[in-house]
């Protein structure tokens, strides 16, 4: 298969004076996939697309891991705003919205514990940092070059929290050429407005800054105006880079996030009596507040035989406003109180250069997490609680040729990870007055790659990942603490591309085997702790997962586009275990239920076609719809929980000139009003967001 080295920032193949910025990339996986420039005459082609899924550029068809990207560009031209927007057309990820933000689930496994009970399956970063943050799945996407989500378990080479897969953000970087950036102007229905803009502007003949903002302002759709969203952020980030060797990033960032409240939750009656967009648990004076800033760095350095790269970073999120207690009725708007959360984090890796015949990489990783937490009710009220988190972590993988087509990859990593609570109304001696985990692992991958030829690779791994446990703070819990998860992944898979660049097909099957698989079971007192009721976590002692996944891009001449995929699920608990619909319930057995969050099939389509109006412009109209079949919300089935099979179509129109540096978008989501789940839990239901519209205008200089 063709092996093409580009450069990327960050990676060690970047040699250009004048390579701050990554490669741009069209979207794959449902966005409007896009197309290699071509000259006149000559037929249009799927242009290849880079990623740095391995900490390494590389092209996609030649990466052994099932991977989706989408475009900063084509998240504008659809309106796309948050996580949910950016993930909906990928094959193999769906969203859940979780009262304070959003649930990536990747093959049924997500991002769906509050960071402060335990831990999520799918790994977050933002160039090249983790955040462990959901509310930072609301708002923030501005100014992105892209974003990649890697389907299945990193633990070799992003360690904790990757069980499921990652998600990775990389944002604009300056270039020391010219003074360039763009202005955008955006509006809809719901009061909806929009404003973003960006400014690269070379300091030097080596180095640069980009500049980067977004506001933005809408409505609720909940009864009660919840659902909205209002935020303001600002990023700077600062490019050195003096000859091929060296390459210096600097990044700041803050995010102000407000509004009414994120939370969409409707109790299970009113949405069966027709009523989907009752608030349950929002006062319409509420007033949510959350706050972040980000710093971080990028150091490369060539040395020897590789590159050595250096990304150190800090966080600072403060969680504020007010919040609706309902006990005891009618209930209450109090103030949250304080709630502070920091991380930081380093990771120092030495990888081979591009040119390298074994290409390799081995590194060391450190993080700390720190929650200081003084709220309203419950345990960590009054006196507050502490919660803490530390990783460190030195890994290694390696992709060695045994010949000219077959390919080896080796790699693992041995993780320390310790998990601290405080909760200091608790007298001593009680479980959480000073608790502390310790869980150690070893996490491995062993991989083959064989290309086909030179336009197909076929690709078989093992791989291993952890999700490291944690404690239960709710009142009458079986147990104070739960158990690391374990899940080793067996997958093999096939990228091609076909008609001389034209068609591509990407396809892998996977089975999951899981131990002591996290889920959640009801305990508590509604009456003694009304914000803890209905929670403790729990481990099964065995889960399972199967699945399939099937991804076409095709072009039809040089105007139109189609992308087609599906996934098929099969995921079961297999192991004798009980929970509980409530706390006053009979246990239930679980064994050989379907895991939560799994639909058996998801069918995702998108096509677009260019108009060509003579000397005015492009025309460009797009349609997508995504289809998840009948599956649950939770693990207890029941008839809140049940979710039954929806679909939905979007439709976009974007116009470009053929002279002139500006454009124009139309875009509409759930264009067909359609009524559905997006989420369940025990009492309560998310409905998917109504239908939403809107247009912008964006000018490039």
């Amino acid at each position: 298969m063709k092996h093409t080295s580009i450069s990327f920032p960050g990676s060690a193949g970047a040699r250009s004076n004048k390579r701050f910025a990554a490669v741009s990339l069209a979207p794959l996986a449902f966005a409007i996939s896009g197309l290699a420039g071509a000259q006149d005459g000559e037929s249009k082609v799927l242009e290849e697309i880079t990623v740095y899924a391995e900490k390494r550029s590389a092209d996609l068809q030649n990466t052994s891991i099932a991977v989706a990207t989408i475009s900063g560009d084509q998240a504008i031209k659809q309106g796309l705003v948050n996580m949910g927007d950016l993930v909906k057309d990928m094959i193999g990820v769906n969203i859940q919205d979780v009262g304070e933000g959003s649930a990536v689930n990747v093959r049924g496994l997500g991002w769906d514990m509050p960071v402060d009970v335990g831990e999520n399956a799918v790994a977050m970063y933002y160039d090249g940092s983790a955040n462990t943050s959901q509310q930072a799945a609301i708002f923030g996407f501005y100014d992105m070059e892209r974003m990649e989500v890697l389907r299945g378990p990193q633990g070799t080479l992003y360690g904790r929290n990757a069980t499921a897969g990652v998600v990775h953000v990389y944002t604009r970087s300056p270039v020391p050429d010219e003074m360039e950036g763009y202005a955008l102007a955006e509006f809809g229905n719901y009061s909806h407005s929009r404003y973003e803009g960006a400014v690269n502007i070379p300091l030097t003949e080596h180095s640069a800054v980009r500049i980067a903002a977004s506001d933005i302002d809408r409505d609720g759709y909940m009864s009660t105006g919840s659902g909205d969203i209002d935020g303001t952020a600002v990023r700077a980030k600062y490019g050195y880079i003096p000859n091929d060797k060296f390459l210096l990033t600097l990044i700041g960032e803050y995010n102000d996030l407000g509004g009414v409240s994120p939370d969409i939750n409707t109790p299970a009656a009113s949405y069966d009596a027709g009523d989907p967009y009752v608030s349950s648990r929002v006062d319409p004076n509420q007033k949510y507040e959350f706050t972040t800033e980000r710093y971080s760095a990028i150091v490369e350095l060539d040395a020897g035989p590789g590159r050595i790269t250096f990304t150190p970073a800090y966080s600072e999120s403060e969680r504020g406003g007010t919040t609706f207690i309902p006990f005891p009725p009618p209930g209450a708007l109090m103030n949250y109180g304080d709630d502070v959360l920091e991380q930081t984090s380093a990771e120092l890796r030495y990888a081979s250069l591009a040119e390298s015949e074994i290409q390799w990489v081995v590194g060391l990783y450190y993080y700390d997490r720190e929650q200081e937490q003084s709220v309203a009710i419950g345990p960590c009220s009054g006196a507050g609680c502490f919660r803490g988190a530390t990783s460190e972590a030195v890994f290694g993988q390696a992709t060695v040729p045994v010949s000219d087509s077959f390919r080896v990859i080796v790699g693992g990593r041995y993780s320390e990870d310790e998990s601290t609570l405080i909760q200091r109304n608790d007298p001593p001696g009680t479980p959480f007055a000073d608790a502390a985990e310790t869980f150690d692992n070893f996490t491995w991958k062993l991989g083959t790659e064989l290309d086909l030829s030179e336009d197909a690779m076929a690709y078989a791994t093992i791989a291993t990942g952890t999700r490291p446990g944690g404690f239960n703070t709710g009142v009458n819990v079986d147990s104070p603490t739960f158990a690391e998860e374990k899940l080793t992944s067996y997958e093999v898979g096939i990228k091609s591309r076909w008609l001389e660049d034209t068609l591509q097909v990407n396809a892998a099957a996977f089975y999951f085997d899981y131990q002591d698989y996290q889920t959640t079971d009801a305990a508590g007192d509604p009456f003694l702790d009304p914000a803890n009721f209905y929670v403790q976590f729990f481990n099964a002692a065995d889960a399972r997962n199967l699945g399939v996944e099937l991804e076409t891009v095709a072009l039809i001449g040089d105007a139109t586009r189609i992308n087609a995929g599906v996934s098929y699920l099969d995921a079961e608990y297999t192991s004798e275990f009980e929970l509980h619909e409530n706390p006053f319930s009979d246990p239930i057995n679980l064994k050989n239920e379907p895991l939560p969050r799994t639909p058996n099939w998801t069918v995702k389509l998108g096509i677009d076609h260019d108009f060509r109006l003579g000397d005015f412009g492009v025309l460009t109209l797009a349609a997508a719809m995504r289809y998840l079949d009948d599956h649950k919300g939770a693990a207890i089935p029941t008839p809140v929980t049940a979710i039954d099979s929806y679909s939905v179509i979007d439709l976009n129109a974007s116009f470009s000139p053929n002279e002139g540096n500006w454009s124009i978008n139309l875009w509409a989501k759930n264009a067909d009003e359609e009524v559905y789940k997006m989420g369940a839990s025990t009492n309560d239901v998310q409905a998917g967001p109504p239908r939403m519209y809107g247009a912008s205008f964006r000018y490039d200089f």
